[in-house]
């Protein structure tokens, strides 16, 4: 297997990869989301309907990028993951929700359209976030003993606190939060990237509330 600087090395190319096609599909997710013109119940379908390509090709890239990473990462030939096997389904709901709530509590209408346009964007990041993790278990080989959730740049205390944890396979580590974009590493033995990249993040963001 690889050294646990390599592991390291490739936990962290794998997180900027990531990052670069949630941000681009959470950015376009956006215009679509402004070119609606209404946003009532009957728009949501319409809203799928524009994000679905989006989406599609998000899927896609994160899948491609997660099926190198764990294939590198175990040192096992890359496997072909079909799309069915990720069953992950974005909740396009949530942003009118986040639109409607924020009209119900009288707020300005440019600041409720602006409340569904972040929750359009982070669903795209969760989107990607899972799917990334759920695609862990098909490539994934043989000798891991655990896997670590692995903290961003943007990771919050709550997720400083999960990373802590084992987790025995993948699916049971897909979980977080809104915007959440922490991914799974593999542990191999005493081998684990997760957790040397998680306590210089739990570092940062002891110095962040120290400013604070």
């Amino acid at each position: 297997m690889p050294s646990e600087q390599t592991l390291v090395r490739l936990t962290k190319a794998f997180q900027e990869r990531l990052e670069l096609i949630h941000t681009r599909a959470g950015r376009l997710t956006a215009v679509e989301w402004d070119r609606l013109g209404s946003w009532d119940e009957l728009d949501i379908e319409r809203f799928a309907r524009r994000v679905d390509p989006v989406f599609t090709a998000a899927r896609q890239a994160t899948v491609n990028a997660s099926a190198g990473y764990y294939s590198l990462a175990t040192e096992t030939a890359p496997v072909l993951v079909p799309d069915a096997a990720i069953a992950v389904q974005a909740n396009l709901r949530a942003p009118f929700t986040a639109y409607w709530h924020g009209l119900a509590e009288g707020r300005p209408w440019d600041e409720a359209l602006a409340a569904g346009r972040s929750r359009a964007t982070s669903t795209a990041v969760d989107y990607v976030a899972s799917t990334s993790r759920r695609t862990a278990s098909f490539v994934a080989g043989d000798g891991i003993v655990g896997w670590r959730r692995v903290l961003t740049a943007n990771s919050c205390a709550w997720c400083a606190t999960v990373s802590t944890q084992r987790y025995r396979s993948a699916e049971s580590a897909d979980f977080g939060h809104d915007h959440c974009d922490c991914i799974v590493a593999p542990i191999y033995g005493d081998a684990d990237p997760g957790q040397v990249i998680n306590q210089v993040r739990v570092d940062e963001l002891e110095q962040l509330e120290q400013v604070a």
